[in-house]
């Protein structure tokens, strides 16, 4: 799928110590064989055939690059898709779940002195589908036809779930570079 050239792309006017493309190699093989923290992931790079070098601090900072660069990753991932697998986009599929946390109070909530505006952190307490009395996050996914995922986005957990349709609607409007679709989504959504 050209990760890797998006990753050179995306560094080429940049001066990292660390192959970013290494780094979301190995995360993504640690993530599917044994879901760990990414410190765990570091700690076990030994028992790969490559023996890949980086270290915790390496990850955390291609986090910041890849959280920079988010959106662009994904459309990146949603064009190059159809090199793997054709993509029917003509019908899309949106949805929201949220994932508690087993902590007793929410992030705080911070005020950006230059606009006045409320911060919300991302752990917020709201409606969980588990009926937890946790905090919680909310999570969007815009998906195609056949169910593979196209956009997704992560919300305050204090987030109605309908107002997480839109910001993703029209990042996902640009990704299909304006083709018409019919949107699906559930009662509650509407």
């Amino acid at each position: 799928m050209k990760i890797n050239n998006f990753f050179k792309k995306i560094s080429s006017n940049r001066k990292y110590l660390f192959d970013s493309n290494e780094i979301n190699r190995f995360l993504t093989f640690d993530r599917i064989l044994n879901p760990h923290s990414k410190l765990a992931t570091v700690n076990s790079l030994q028992n790969y055939f490559e023996k890949p070098e980086f270290t915790h601090q390496q990850v955390l900072r291609f986090m910041d690059v890849l959280a920079e660069n988010y959106d662009s990753y994904l459309e990146h991932l949603y064009n190059n898709s159809n090199n793997v697998v054709k993509r029917d986009t003509s019908v899309c599929y949106y949805d929201c779940t949220n994932y508690y946390f087993e902590i007793e109070s929410a992030d705080e909530i911070y005020y950006d002195e230059v606009t006045g505006e409320q911060l919300y952190g991302l752990r917020q307490f709201g409606p969980c589908k588990e009926h937890r009395p946790n905090p919680i996050v909310e999570m969007g996914l815009f998906m195609d036809k056949n169910g593979i995922p196209i956009h997704m986005g992560i919300f305050p957990g204090n987030t109605n779930e309908q107002k997480t349709v839109s910001s993703l609607e029209q990042k996902t409007i640009r990704m299909l570079k304006g083709n018409r679709f019919i949107y699906c989504g559930d009662a509650g959504l509407g």
